[in-house]
């Protein structure tokens, strides 16, 4: 059966954008030969009005005289939840922490991860998650997070209950997860539905699932299939599960005029949507070649926006692409376009 536990750290509805990042390039420290400290940087394009930092660390056995600090910007981490999740399994000890670092990262910017360990042991940092809430009016949003460490031999499977509010949605599921061979086969299923399978891949994996309808009583199922073949260790560990449901519809550009006439490019948007759309990017390109690119900061809902511009291209058609942030992912919107006479 399946070892170890997700707990829960966040079941709220929340004003804002999921901000969630997954660093898992591995990071080992301590130990004979290995060095004492080691650094990583997250980078936010806004503050976080609340954010978790989730550290996924594993060792051979639980070291004796450990040394261990982790700081952000230099700032000790000290707000961490209790109790540490510490799994002793045959083939070695699983550990995550979770910090609570909403005070630190409450404007955009770089910020440094330092974690420094001395110990007998070396000690592997397996990932570090980044996870926080934006701010933006009106975009109201169901959250549920939970970390922990669960382990699946082959043949086993798990599911996790994600209970929520009455009110249906359309929603997104990321899942992380440590794969221990390139061999290992897992399926992943949402309230009863396969969605993804992943394979062929060893070590960390983030794994995004948009666009999945989430109502008041949802499942996630994670089997590990059955195989003859050979691997060590033999157990896929599930790190992270956040699953958000939009409660609103959020940002909606619509491209209402498109239209080329000799060198003169008009464009038309509107947002239909009931969120302000930050930051709409309208980049025009031929042959490859960026012929401009505008940036519109912001436009509320109903609101309207309306230019117009100059394009020399030496081949026809022309591209006209509208990038925009929505309340799940990133929007594209493509339009080909050329002359009108």
């Amino acid at each position: 059966m399946p070892r170890g536990n997700l707990v829960e750290y966040l079941n709220d509805e929340v004003q804002g954008l999921i901000h969630y990042t997954t660093i898992s390039n591995p990071l080992v420290l301590g130990g004979y030969g290995n060095p004492r400290s080691g650094y990583t940087v997250f980078s936010i394009d806004q503050g976080l009005s609340k954010a978790f930092l989730v550290l996924s660390i594993s060792c051979k056995s639980v070291p004796r005289n450990i040394l261990w600090k982790v700081m952000l910007n230099g700032v000790t981490l000290v707000r961490e939840f209790k109790p540490q999740l510490l799994e002793e399994w045959e083939e070695g000890v699983y550990a995550v922490q979770v910090f609570d670092i909403s005070q630190l990262l409450s404007e955009a910017g770089r910020y440094t991860l330092s974690i420094k360990c001395e110990s007998s042991e070396a000690v592997v940092i397996e990932s570090a998650t980044l996870f926080g809430i934006a701010p933006l009016e009106n975009a109201r949003t169901e959250v549920v997070f939970k970390a922990g460490q669960v382990g699946l031999k082959p043949s086993e499977s798990i599911g996790i209950e994600v209970p929520m509010s009455s009110k249906d949605g359309v929603g997104k599921a990321l899942i992380t997860l440590s794969m221990p061979s390139r061999k290992a086969v897992v399926d992943i299923m949402i309230n009863g539905k396969k969605v993804e399978t992943i394979d062929g891949i060893i070590g960390v994996e983030e794994v995004s699932i948009k666009n999945i309808y989430l109502g008041s009583r949802n499942s996630v199922t994670l089997l590990h299939r059955d195989t003859s073949l050979a691997y060590y260790p033999r157990d896929v560990r599930i790190h992270n599960l956040l699953m958000y449901k939009l409660l609103v519809v959020g940002p909606k550009v619509n491209v209402e005029e498109a239209s080329l006439s000799e060198n003169k490019l008009a464009m038309r948007l509107r947002n239909s949507g009931d969120v302000k759309a930050r930051n709409i990017v309208i980049a025009c390109l031929s042959a490859g070649e960026i012929l401009f690119r505008d940036v519109i900061s912001a436009l509320k809902p109903g609101g309207e926006f309306a230019k117009g511009y100059t394009v020399s291209a030496k081949q026809k058609p022309i591209i006209v692409r509208v990038i925009y942030t929505g309340l799940l992912d990133q929007e594209v919107i493509t339009i080909k376009l050329r002359n009108e006479f």
